[in-house]
């Protein structure tokens, strides 16, 4: 609520919000009412995974507009994430994924990483079976290449937003509740989570 319904609340709804510059020159801006809508929208596409207040949401996108709108729509219904690097390697992300336990992975089709494409998508499917915790797969449609889709598990993030409410009331949270999970490697070489407040 302080990030941006306050902001729309006290008149500043048509002020941009976040503006976003991909690495190709792609750009997308956002007002805080655009913003807003957005982040519902998202917050109600993970309630209808039945995400709820301490369930694990797994973010491994780029720096992408839908990054920071996953992150605020986590925060918004209590849920805890982990935004995953998009540059590690399937055994990478598959030993944080067996450590958080997410509920839902969000991620993208593929991404340009310093001139090279990156194929996200293809890295999650590698890797998600052996994950029992993972429900639904949402996938950004970033460079609109071909991926497998696996009916059932795999959403694309534009359908499911299309249909989201744009009204969606938020979890009600004591400020030291858990909101965010970073992962750093010890002596062993495995990933650690150490748990923040949102």
């Amino acid at each position: 609520i302080n990030l941006l319904d306050r902001h729309v609340k006290n008149g500043a709804g048509n002020r941009t919000a976040l503006i976003w510059e991909g690495e190709n020159g792609d750009t997308k801006f956002y007002t805080y009412n655009m913003l807003l809508a957005e982040v519902n929208r998202f917050a109600n596409v993970l309630r209808s995974f039945g995400v709820k207040k301490g369930d694990c949401v797994a973010i491994y996108l780029p720096n992408l507009a839908e990054a920071f709108i996953a992150v605020l729509a986590c925060f918004r219904i209590g849920a805890i994430y982990n935004t995953i690097f998009s540059g590690y390697s399937e055994k990478s992300l598959l030993d944080r994924l067996i450590n958080f336990e997410p509920k839902v992975v969000v991620t993208a089709d593929a991404t340009e990483r310093r001139g090279k494409v990156v194929r996200l998508k293809e890295k999650v499917d590698q890797v998600v079976s052996k994950v029992s915790s993972i429900e639904a797969v949402v996938v950004v449609n970033r460079l609109g290449s071909e991926v497998v889709m696996k009916d059932g598990r795999d959403y694309w993030w534009h359908e499911l937003t299309n249909s989201a409410s744009i009204v969606c009331e938020p979890e009600k949270l004591e400020a030291n509740e858990s909101g965010i999970v970073f992962y750093t490697s010890g002596t062993t070489g495995k990933p650690k989570g150490v748990v923040h407040s949102g």
